[in-house]
């Protein structure tokens, strides 16, 4: 994996762990017009901007990612809304891969949280709905309330392939 050197200015939060080490990069994601970026880590997420190519933000090491990586992210064009599926180091059943949480940059807080009895294997997100994926299915959430509006089986999808057209009505979903 490819591991990000940390600057000097942003001085971690203090965890149990001892030093922090390298943070390597986990997944990634553009959200819905490419202008944005956003990278899942060991350590949390950063968000960056296309142009010009430049980290605008960072959250690692903070005590909501505390032993937490974040394995799968999506970012909701250029808001404070982040949907991710993260796992514990503490935890080596890697339960935390049944759900997708909703962060909050704004309040620093995690928003919501969908679950799952499968492995989620990817997320995605426009203003009104938000997608769960799972292998042999995704679940269509509105994203205002976290209810469940569509329930769709799929082949085999362990990738978690999927797309969501970012401004249509009705709206697309395709996998």
């Amino acid at each position: 994996p490819m591991a990000f050197a940390q600057k000097e200015s942003d001085a971690p939060v203090a965890t149990n762990r001892g030093s922090h080490g390298n943070v390597h990069l986990l997944s990634y994601g553009f959200n819905q017009d490419c202008s944005c970026f956003v990278c899942g880590t060991t350590a949390g997420f950063r968000v960056y901007t296309v142009s010009p190519l430049c980290e605008v933000h960072r959250r690692e090491h903070a005590p909501a990612f505390q032993n937490r990586s974040v394995v799968l992210i999506a970012m909701l064009f250029k808001t404070n809304i982040f949907a991710m599926v993260t796992v514990s180091d503490d935890d080596p059943s890697n339960g935390g891969q049944n759900k997708v949480q909703i962060w909050n940059e704004a309040t620093g807080k995690f928003a919501g949280e969908l679950r799952s009895r499968n492995e989620v294997t990817g997320v995605v997100l426009r203003r009104d709905v938000i997608a769960m994926v799972c292998e042999y299915a995704i679940y269509v959430y509105t994203l205002g309330n976290l209810r469940v509006i569509q329930h769709l089986t799929t082949n085999a999808n362990s990738r978690g392939l999927c797309a969501l057209a970012a401004a249509s009505e009705p709206w697309i979903l395709v996998c």
